[in-house]
């Protein structure tokens, strides 16, 4: 792995920390950020494409959780093969996987699937806009 050797300070406090609420909203936020701008070669049609099939695993485990009161920290797991099959399908997807495979070790409860959920959801919206203004 490790498509962003940049991001590996990232990835080492993820590391370190036993949840992600341990790591806590500021740092998701920043994280997010800087693999939005790991990925500005990726165009936006193709990071929705790729990265919607791992947002659509997420709704729907999130949909479990609201509905059935269901949480897994199995199912949560399963979030990494399709990251991998995104990436085998974009190879410049790399260091989202390379931050969220780390991060979905961390996911121990639903506060910590909540922040996994807004992690995929701020790179999407900071990709977006780090590809429309240059001081990203």
């Amino acid at each position: 792995m490790n498509g962003g050797s940049n991001l590996n300070p990232i990835i080492q406090q993820v590391r370190s920390k036993n949840s992600l609420k341990d790591w806590g909203e500021k740092n998701i936020v920043e994280a997010s950020r800087k693999v939005a701008k790991a990925l500005i070669k990726v165009s936006e049609s193709e990071l929705n494409t790729q990265v919607r099939k791992v947002l659509d695993a997420v709704r729907k485990i999130e949909l479990d959780i609201k509905t059935r009161n269901k949480f897994s920290t199995g199912t949560i797991v399963l979030l990494k093969p399709k990251l991998a099959y995104a990436v085998s399908r974009k190879n410049a997807l790399m260091p989202l996987m390379d931050v969220m495979d780390p991060m979905i070790d961390k996911v121990r409860d639903v506060e910590d699937f909540r922040l996994l959920v807004a992690f995929v959801e701020s790179v999407i919206a900071y990709h977006r806009y780090c590809k429309a203004n240059k001081n990203c």
